[in-house]
């Protein structure tokens, strides 16, 4: 654990030696022009506590879901949705970045698509979550819109 600290503390004092820059954000992080989704703290199911060992594509970063057929495809042993989720009337998106942390950020309905926004940080271990959001029924593409932490003047980590 003092080693990742170290590594940490490394990482972190070289930013901003070089050309200034330093940390800072990169990706698609402002919101598309579009309706904001009513989709707050009550409906999106962050961390949600699934059994990791039973959800197959843990790398996939978004699929979505418009059916409890689909859902129980997406596991290996019995997992039902959580409670919010109700097929009759939505789809789900379920997010997982295999060993990155990510917070959702907004989720838009632009005329095209669904832009669901997550910020992913920086982490010296698996500290990946899982997080469903439901969705209102439609055909409309559902799309992440990735932002992350990036350094441009850091020196590389040994």
């Amino acid at each position: 654990m003092r080693t990742l600290g170290a590594v940490l503390a490394v990482m972190l004092s070289g930013c901003g030696s070089g050309d200034g820059d330093g940390w800072h954000q990169a990706g698609e992080c402002d919101p598309p022009a579009g309706v904001d989704l009513p989709i707050g703290a009550a409906t999106i199911v962050e961390n949600w506590d699934a059994d990791a060992q039973c959800y197959f594509d843990r790398l996939a970063g978004l699929v979505v879901i418009g059916s409890q057929a689909e859902w129980d495809a997406q596991f290996s042993c019995a997992t039902p949705p959580p409670a919010p989720v109700d097929f009759a009337t939505q789809r789900a998106a379920i997010i997982t970045l295999d060993c990155t942390p990510f917070d959702l950020t907004f989720a838009i309905e632009t005329a095209d698509d669904i832009a669901i926004g997550i910020h992913s940080h920086v982490s010296g271990a698996c500290l990946g979550n899982v997080d469903v959001v439901p969705l209102p029924r439609s055909n409309k593409a559902v799309r992440l819109a990735e932002c992350h932490d990036e350094c441009s003047d850091c020196p590389p980590v040994p």
